[in-house]
């Protein structure tokens, strides 16, 4: 399993640019110093937005917030909401 993670991690790092988007970007993007820089997309990143577009889609379509919790929270390999709670930054 390392070996697999580390392979997609490499594959992530040689072929972000070909997926990244302007609001992605500008998501990542901080100011250190007064110089502005850009956090690079990384697969725990991935795993953030994934959750959290995913908890938008559940609950535009009317589902209450704890069966959202439970859908998402299986799809993410987890048994915990209150590790989906991580995901979405406390905004839920």
């Amino acid at each position: 399993v390392h070996i697999a993670i580390k392979k997609l991690q490499k594959f992530l790092h040689d072929h972000r640019h070909k997926i990244e988007t302007p609001q992605g970007i500008a998501l990542r993007t901080y100011t250190q110093n007064g110089e502005e820089k850009v956090w690079p997309l990384t697969m725990h990143g991935l795993r953030y937005r994934y959750a959290q577009e995913r908890m938008e889609e559940e609950i535009s379509r009317g589902l209450p917030l704890m069966k959202a919790d439970e859908i998402i929270t299986k799809e993410m390999g987890h048994e915990r909401t209150e590790v989906l709670a991580i995901y979405l930054g406390g905004k839920h």
